[in-house]
């Protein structure tokens, strides 16, 4: 609407063909998507967000090979929201978010590891902790007002991969304020729905 108001007729083109990609994918039917689209709908989320916030960059970063793996719809989407809510330094002008996805073989067992991190606003090792055990307990409740993209992306990611999948919450390194570390199977969409039909 505000790009309409200011003549910037192109730029609120875009803005609505980003959106409706990111509506349409809300309502697909799939449970499960591969990496590759995943990060394909977390692109258009991040430029979406250029639109509001231009004083910021991204960097994604995934092995091509296994891009074909998969996991629950929506699962970066909260905590790529949760880095405009909580991580973005207004102020300055070089924010950095970014992604990495690898895959490691451990046990001859091939499993993925997914890295987000931003250079934002930093996070004290006591918030850290407490996020830490609320992930262990795999709780939320009304009364709770930090946590909860964390705790539901944490939940649905349990719910399929059971005890081979962990989450873990760091100050980040090498300049990084907050760091998230996902670890689990390296798995494709029909083997993940095969529990679930």
């Amino acid at each position: 609407r505000t790009q309409i108001l200011s003549l910037k007729p192109a730029d609120a083109s875009q803005m609505i063909l980003l959106l409706s990609r990111i509506y349409r994918n809300q309502i697909t039917s799939s449970m499960f998507i591969t990496l590759g689209q995943e990060v394909e709908l977390c692109e258009n989320l991040m430029l979406l967000y250029q639109y509001r916030f231009q004083n910021f960059e991204y960097e994604f970063d995934m092995d091509g090979q296994i891009s074909r793996y998969a996991l629950p719809k929506n699962t970066l989407q909260p905590l790529i929201e949760n880095y405009f809510v909580h991580g973005i330094v207004t102020e300055r002008q070089d924010n950095l978010f970014f992604l990495s996805i690898k895959s490691s073989l451990r046990q001859e067992k091939h499993y993925i590891h997914m890295t987000l991190g931003n250079n934002g606003h930093p996070i004290s090792e006591e918030r850290i902790q407490m996020l830490e055990e609320k992930l262990q307990s795999d709780s939320y409740t009304k009364e709770d007002t930090v946590g909860f993209a964390l705790t539901n992306v944490n939940s649905r990611m349990r719910i399929v991969f059971q005890e081979d999948y962990s989450m873990h919450i760091s100050s980040g390194k090498d300049d990084m304020q907050f760091q998230i570390e996902l670890h689990f199977p390296a798995m494709t969409a029909e083997q993940l729905k095969a529990p679930f039909l």
